[in-house]
């Protein structure tokens, strides 16, 4: 349609049926297609739509002219214009005038030119970069839900298998040992009446800390108890402490002790829930 306005129609074959979301995902996609040249997503109109009673869909795309294209345009002008002037100066000017004119126009233009082109380049290695950068993320974001899955799967199977609770919690606690980026863990599971919490399985602490652990016993339903622990459990949600001095006058003595012996300065406290039913914290 014009130097920055292209006109796309769509028309589906005989038998083919489209969804309004197949419509919108073509849609995203012409958005996009302008990012490697402009760096911004173009601007589409789609006021004819197979969706809205038309036999096609037809989209206008347009993009905002980048500063580099109209540099080229205005240098193409320049060279152009040169070529003319040189051809009347000719006319007029002795040989040696000529040629100093003809080199001095050449030179304006290469070094007009240079400019241009480098600063293109940096523009494209710039995207370029950033392009990199966002695969980065998503390979990363990719490899961090393949090792949630392999967690998940590992979890599943070891819930299948194995009938002792005991057992049970260690093989999790390997497994979360494993796959997640924390120096040490644990799980404590709440008594029947659900009066306290108990230390059941970990990863990451001495058999001397093990052994305080279960040896220690977190109350929940006294008034005293507001820690992290007890509130991630009744509340039903997830806690982060990122520094444990700044919650240590909410804690109870035993959470205070608890916390002191498992040397954490930080941590997530997230409640185990089966049925609307707390079981215990991770």
């Amino acid at each position: 349609l014009s130097s920055n306005s292209v006109e796309a129609v769509y028309t589906l074959n005989s038998g083919v049926e489209e969804k309004p979301y197949q419509c919108q995902n073509r849609y995203g996609f012409m958005e996009a297609v302008a990012i490697p040249f402009t760096g911004e997503f173009a601007k589409v109109e789609h006021k004819e739509c197979i969706h809205d009673g038309f036999t096609y869909c037809r989209y206008i795309i347009s993009w905002e002219e980048t500063i580099y294209i109209k540099f080229k345009q205005i240098r193409n002008i320049l060279l152009l214009a040169g070529l003319f002037i040189s051809i009347l100066l000719a006319l007029v000017l002795s040989p040696p005038a000529l040629v100093t004119w003809f080199f001095a126009f050449l030179a304006s233009i290469y070094c007009f030119s240079y400019y241009v082109n480098r600063s293109e380049v940096e523009r494209l290695r710039s995207q370029v970069q950033y392009q990199g950068h966002a695969a980065e993320q998503l390979l990363a974001e990719s490899n961090k839900r393949f090792r949630d899955a392999e967690l998940i799967q590992e979890i599943g199977q070891a819930i299948s298998t194995e009938l002792d609770i005991n057992k049970l919690l260690r093989t999790v606690m390997v497994t979360l040992e494993k796959y997640f980026d924390y120096d040490r863990g644990m799980v404590l599971l709440a008594n029947k009446d659900k009066t306290f919490l108990t230390y059941k399985a970990g990863f990451g602490y001495s058999p001397q800390q093990e052994a305080f652990f279960s040896s220690a016993a977190l109350h929940l339903n006294k008034p005293e108890s507001k820690g992290p622990f007890v509130r991630a459990f009744n509340e039903q949600k997830p806690y982060l402490v990122n520094n444990v001095d700044d919650i240590i006058g909410e804690l109870s003595e035993r959470s205070r002790n608890l916390v002191g012996i498992a040397g954490a300065h930080s941590f997530i406290c997230v409640p185990i829930i089966y049925e609307n039913e707390s079981l215990g914290v991770l």
